[in-house]
């Protein structure tokens, strides 16, 4: 008789042993992923520390002393519809990551997570975000795709945050948003119809509004906004005036918009995606030939019947889309080439000078100045200003851009045109010193990316300036400013070795400061005092506090 080959079982962990494993790793990582257990709440066990009298050498428990603060949790992906109310005693914890759930409701005891940065509720049933949460420390909060109808009265009160979105919820009317140091922001998907407190918004670089209700817009006027997202709303003709220099992507389509009102986007010089498919509009938008740096435009199912011959001019635009427009005559192949080209031969002889692609200053002047409030001389090659031709026909502009240039100096000619002077943008030059301006009016000074190594401005020269970038030069000290209305003061890549808070005291307003990669060794606690929103120290030597 063969006797068979025993077969041997070996034993599968059970998934509440594969839990208890996981929960006692947590203990001295101070770390855990619960994420796709099939959860129906977060285990008990994670609020309990019971330790083993065990204390064998074969024992594989945690005793008391390796015992650590809970300092990640994330258990997204499970059926959990209710968060206990003892999460309040993870004290330590700095990010908690609970998206794709059940959850309804959150517990007021949240409110004592004093180190909470980053917060992540994504894709649950969160009717209700209580006023109660709107004083935790978050850097970045995620409610999208819940059941959000409106936001807490002190939803403002979260001044640290930086990203946020709200997405795929049913918030409806009108709502206020103020946070100062958000960076990105997403609305998207709800029943907005009016928004306010955009321009509060210093730091903002992405803002999502699509599909919503909205048929207007305040004016924006934002330094550092690079994508703005509006396709999917109600807009009937665009009136908003754009004041963004940075924004590299306007998307409007899919709205009901027929035409745009004179002056509105010319001054978004940065602009390389224009996307205007699917509305009504009849003719393009004649601000369109100020956007110098325009890559694609997309007038796709829309009413245009005739495209401007000046489009030729923008020596950057690569990508037209146009089908679905009552255009005739064009040339049927060779792309977006063969079209500025037949449209280049199209423009009168007398006319062709005046959009030449040099970069000599008097065409970009002819071209891009306008009536006078806009001077716009980025990456022309420019070693040497001139303003003499402003000055002897008396014209004072609001905003001038000589950025990416190899400008060594200042002229003095600058302060005879400078009354009206808001924005004036200097960055990526060769400056090593700052002139003695007079510029009563300015509010936005950017002169990152110099060679500066000294900087000094007070309020009887500069009385209204709300921001200052001077990111990536030499300045070693602290500079002295005593400017009454300076929010923003931007000092990163330097070489500071030290904080001066006496002299940021003299900065009654300041709420963002960006001292992240210089020398400093230490940080004075006497910081903590200051009222700001948004500090960046990163890149640093000092060692204490840890980031």
């Amino acid at each position: 008789m063969i006797k068979g080959r025993q077969s041997v079982k070996r034993s599968v962990p059970e998934p509440s042993q594969i839990l208890n494993k996981i929960i006692d790793q947590s203990r001295s990582t101070g770390r855990i992923n619960l994420s796709n257990q099939n959860l129906t709440e977060i285990p008990l066990k994670l609020f309990t520390f019971e330790v083993t009298s065990d204390h064998s050498f074969d024992n594989k428990s945690q005793t008391w002393w390796e015992i650590v603060d809970l300092t990640r949790l994330v258990a997204a992906d499970n059926s959990i519809r209710e968060i206990n109310e003892k999460i309040g005693e993870f004290g330590g914890l700095a990010v908690l990551d609970l998206h794709n759930n059940c959850i309804t409701s959150l517990p007021l005891s949240m409110a004592n997570l004093g180190n909470l940065s980053i917060l992540n509720l994504k894709a649950n049933e969160i009717s209700n975000f209580p006023d109660e949460l709107c004083n935790l420390p978050l850097y970045e909060l995620n409610l999208g795709s819940n059941c959000l109808t409106e936001l807490p009265q002190k939803f403002n009160n979260l001044d640290k945050l930086q990203t946020l979105d709200l997405s795929g919820n049913q918030i409806e009317g009108s709502i206020t948003l103020t946070n100062s140091a958000l960076q990105h922001l997403d609305l998207s998907d709800n029943q907005i119809s009016e928004i306010s407190g955009l321009n509060e918004m210093r730091m903002l670089t992405n803002l999502n509004l699509s599909k919503n209700k909205l048929q207007d817009l305040c004016s924006i006027s934002s330094q550092k906004l690079t994508i703005l997202d509006l396709k999917n709303n109600e807009f009937k003709s665009w009136k908003t005036v754009l004041e963004c220099p940075a924004l590299k992507d306007l998307c409007l389509s899919f709205n009901s918009i027929s035409a745009f009102k004179e002056n509105t986007i010319k001054n978004c010089s940065s602009l390389e995606i224009f996307d205007i498919r699917d509305n009504n509009i009849g003719s393009i938008p004649e601000d369109i030939l100020f956007l110098k740096n325009l890559k694609r435009l997309d007038i796709t199912n829309n009413s245009v019947s005739l495209l401007p011959p000046k489009l030729a001019f923008l020596k950057h635009l690569s990508v037209i889309h146009y089908s679905g427009n009552p255009l005739r005559g064009l040339p049927t192949s060779g792309g977006t080439t063969k079209l500025l080209e037949y449209l280049a031969k199209k423009i009168p002889k007398e006319e062709d000078h005046e959009l030449s692609r040099t970069s000599s200053p008097e065409a970009i002047e002819k071209a891009y100045t306008g009536d006078g409030k806009n001077i716009d001389w980025a990456r022309t090659g420019l070693a040497v200003l001139d303003f003499s031709t402003f000055v002897s026909n008396s014209i004072s502009p609001s905003t001038i851009d000589c950025s990416n240039n190899q400008i060594s100096a200042i002229p003095d000619t600058l302060n005879a045109i400078s009354c009206q002077l808001t924005t004036l943008i200097l960055s990526k030059n060769k400056i090593k010193e700052f002139p003695a301006l007079e510029c009563p009016k300015l509010k936005h000074l950017d002169l990152s990316n110099n060679a500066i190594s000294a900087f000094e401005v007070d309020v009887l020269r500069f009385p209204s300036l709300d921001e200052l970038n001077l990111n990536n030069n030499r300045i070693s000290t602290l500079p002295e400013l005593e400017l009454p209305e300076l929010s923003v003061l931007l000092l990163s890549d330097n070489s500071l070795s030290e904080i001066n808070v006496p002299v940021l005291k003299k900065l009654p307003k300041l709420k963002t400061l960006d001292l992240s990669n210089n020398s400093i060794p230490m940080v004075p606690p006497e910081l903590g005092l200051l009222k700001l929103s948004s500090l960046q120290l990163m890149g640093n030597t000092f060692r204490v506090p840890r980031a």
